[in-house]
């Protein structure tokens, strides 16, 4: 399958060795949203599960600093809910 040479959000150009994973894409994108959302009610669940799939997106990206940021936030807020 050939993937775009453009970003298909963006609409920019996207570099050499980029490869669109479109499950951790759609979970970030996701996970995005929902933290948005929880910005405005405060819901823990919906923290746990927005922070669960931005997860998902930065294990795919390597970024371990931000995995390990979103694993110990869901600890917090699950604290919260218990």
């Amino acid at each position: 399958m050939t993937l775009p040479n453009e970003c298909p959000i963006l609409g920019t150009q996207l570099t050499e060795g980029y490869t669109m994973n479109k499950f951790s894409d759609l979970a970030g994108y996701s996970g995005a949203a929902i933290m948005a959302v929880f910005a405005f009610s405060m819901n823990p669940v919906l923290a746990v599960i927005g922070l669960s799939l931005l997860t998902v997106q930065s294990v795919k990206l390597k970024a371990h600093n931000l995995t390990i940021l979103n694993l110990i936030s869901i600890g917090g807020f699950l604290s919260n809910i218990l």
